[in-house]
């Protein structure tokens, strides 16, 4: 998780202890991973890859350097999703849409809190 504790736990001292030619993954939440360390890393060569799906700021400015540097790969936070998932939420939307029109409630509700028409 993202906090005071967290942000930058991914610092110049420990890319420093990576192999030569580590590449780093980054799918938590951008801020841990130290932003300066990390340019400064790739720039310098000690890492030979930079993957994530997740970004210290947003919207990412296009002109970003990282985007446009053949050593990272950037995915829009959806790097672990395989389409089988997409496939899925969109079938438990479709069928949550369906249940509130016949006036259910509808299902796998995360909050608790479900009313279904008017609610």
């Amino acid at each position: 998780p993202l906090s005071d504790a967290t942000v930058g736990i991914v610092g110049a001292r420990e890319l420093a202890t990576l192999k030569p030619g580590a590449r780093l993954i980054n799918t938590s939440r951008g801020p841990l991973v130290d932003e300066a360390a990390l340019r400064a890393a790739i720039r310098e060569g000690r890492l030979s890859g930079y993957a994530t799906d997740v970004w210290w700021h947003e919207p990412v400015d296009p002109d970003d350097e990282l985007l446009r540097n053949p050593t990272v790969i950037v995915t829009p936070h959806i790097g672990g999703t395989p389409a089988e998932t997409v496939v899925r939420a969109a079938q438990y939307a479709r069928a949550n849409v369906e249940r509130v029109a016949r006036g259910e409630p509808p299902l796998r509700v995360v909050n608790g809190v479900a009313r279904a028409q008017g609610g």
